[in-house]
């Protein structure tokens, strides 16, 4: 038999099945594991070499860094210090401030109710919440403000930051904590007052919905990707020293209705994170970062990333969309078809990406991209089969015949083995022809092809069609008697198949005479006297009445 292969080609409807539902899977499987998630961050960094974007001019950020050191004193200032800030900034009738500051221990003294005087005062100080390991490797526990100095805030907002799996900052969970998401990050409490938005109704990624609920396990919702990058180098957010604050060096008019963000720059004062920027990477601090998540909290630039059960669909849609055309038998429309699709996911990437959604292209692209070569090579295939297949039987032609002989020849001489040729004609085809119609000719003809299939069954065993109703077997490793009985068997075989579909059933049967050879290698010998050895037991086979087989001339 012929070897069979896979192929994208016409009639091979379940390798295509197999390679569709392959291709679905992989795609899925790679944008679902975030397998090539440095290459999708690597993308949405990219977005920020192309803003243009200014800061927002209602953010004012009030730096506690060296300058105010040097003014105030080293680091943790005395809470009287922070109060008398609190009340030159409310003074200026800001929207709201957040005090990025942890005021979880007690302060000996009169300064806690200074500063809960000031924070009831002012009425619009949100206060920070972070998270921290209890111990190492122990539970998570929230480091709130302490009881003294909580109640008098306008509210608290949660100060975590998600990083990615690089360590650069990214996102932000617009709700956390720990049970349930109750606390809306920093620079959403800001917006929000007193009043916190529904769940429902906030911008990012739902996470997905939790089967065990415990008290420590920090919970996050609504993620969103920030592009805080932006807001590096010449795009910085304004800023003024806590000093100059203190000492009225600032006039109320520059507070007016803006966000003030409170928090430490100092060398050695709080946290610095990398984000990527459009020259590289760039180092912000957490109110820094805070005041580029409510810049475009409030201007709409939020990147929402898309539900991970929509990215498996668009994903499978994407992959598989090619599949109507790669079938086609059509070399150029299947790899333009290919090339659409991948110009598609990229026209959706950039369409999406311009309403604030991010749908991560890249498992798609290299699935597709992947297909190119994979269909090159399958047209290769078919393109070297048509060569060396007869296309109305489907067996092996004339030239592949001709160097199967030459191969199978060579080989007798390593192995010293016989190899045997049969030539097979179809009995008076030229009047079967005329008096039924071409059609029920080539009918007759794969007919016979079957039953010499069936025949050649070794791995080395090929059945060929020699030319027009001539067809030849090559059998290795087999002596003139085995070739002789198999050559009975064909031309038996043969006698008793059915007339063609379409012909009454009283037409004669199809008969076929055989010509066998049979040889050792030797230096003179070639693999064409195979041939003609075969040809002329095949003119005997037909002299001697035709329906029968013929062996070689035993001179």
């Amino acid at each position: 038999m012929p070897a069979r292969r896979f192929s994208l080609a016409p009639g091979h409807a379940l390798a295509r099945l197999l390679i569709a539902i392959a291709v679905a899977a992989i795609s899925t499987t790679l944008a679902l594991t975030e397998a090539l998630s440095s290459v999708d961050d690597w993308l949405v960094d990219r977005r920020i070499s192309f803003s243009r974007t200014l800061p927002d001019e209602r953010i004012l950020l009030v730096l506690i860094d060296e300058h105010s050191l040097s003014g105030h004193g080293r680091w943790p200032w005395p809470r009287a210090t922070l109060a008398s800030l609190i009340d030159r900034l409310d003074a200026g009738n800001p929207r709201a401030i957040a005090l990025d500051l942890l005021l979880s221990e007690v302060e000996p003294g009169q300064g806690d109710e200074l500063l809960a005087d000031a924070l009831q005062r002012s009425g619009r100080v949100v206060l920070p919440v972070a998270v921290e390991e209890e111990r190492p490797g122990g539970v998570l526990i929230e480091i709130l403000p302490h009881a003294g100095l909580a109640p008098h805030a306008m509210v608290l907002g949660h100060t975590t930051v998600a990083q990615s799996h690089d360590g650069r900052a990214r996102g932000v969970f617009l709700r956390a904590g720990l049970g349930g998401p109750h606390w809306s990050h920093l620079s959403l409490a800001l917006t929000e007052g007193a009043d916190p938005l529904p769940l429902e109704r906030l911008p990012g990624m739902a996470a997905p919905t939790r089967t065990v609920s415990s008290p420590f396990l920090w919970q996050q919702d609504r993620f969103v990707l920030v592009g805080a990058g932006r807001f590096v180098q010449g795009k910085r957010h304004d800023r003024v020293s806590a000093a100059d604050v203190l000492a009225g060096h600032l006039d109320n008019a520059t507070l007016q209705d803006r966000f003030v963000l409170v928090g430490a720059t100092a060398r050695g004062l709080g946290e610095r994170l990398r984000v990527p920027a459009a020259s590289g990477d760039a180092l912000m601090s957490g109110v820094e970062f805070h005041a580029a998540v409510l810049d475009e909290l409030h201007n709409g630039r939020l990147l929402v990333p898309l539900p991970l059960p929509a990215v498996a669909g668009l994903s499978i849609l994407l992959v598989l969309t090619p599949f109507v055309f790669v079938w086609s038998g059509r070399v150029r429309v299947e790899l333009l078809s290919v090339l659409a699709a991948i110009s598609l996911t990229i026209l959706i990437t950039v369409f999406l990406l311009g309403r604030g959604v991010w749908f991560p292209p890249t498992a798609v692209l290299s699935v597709l991209i992947l297909l190119v070569p994979l269909l090159m090579a399958d047209k290769a295939w078919r393109w070297r089969m048509l060569a060396d297949n007869d296309g109305l039987t489907g067996m092996a032609n004339r030239r592949r015949l001709d160097r199967q002989i030459a191969i199978e020849w060579a080989s007798t001489r390593r192995s010293g083995t016989s190899l045997a040729v049969l030539l097979v004609d179809v009995d008076h085809f030229k009047a079967f022809n005329d008096r039924h119609g071409h059609g029920a000719g080539d009918q007759a003809l794969r007919s016979v092809a079957e039953v010499l299939l069936r025949h050649a069954r070794r791995p080395h065993d090929l059945a060929a069609r020699y030319g027009g109703e001539e067809f030849a077997v090559v059998l290795p490793d087999c002596d003139l008697d085995d070739a002789t009985r198999v050559a009975e068997e064909i031309r038996s075989e043969v006698r008793a198949l059915p007339p063609p579909k379409g012909l009454p059933a009283g037409v004669g049967p199809l008969t076929v005479s055989i010509g066998v050879a049979c040889r050792r290698w030797h230096a003179d010998g070639r693999a064409q006297d195979l041939l003609d050895d075969a040809d002329r037991a095949l003119y005997a086979a037909k002299a001697a009445g035709r329906d029968r087989v013929h062996g070689p001339d035993p001179g």
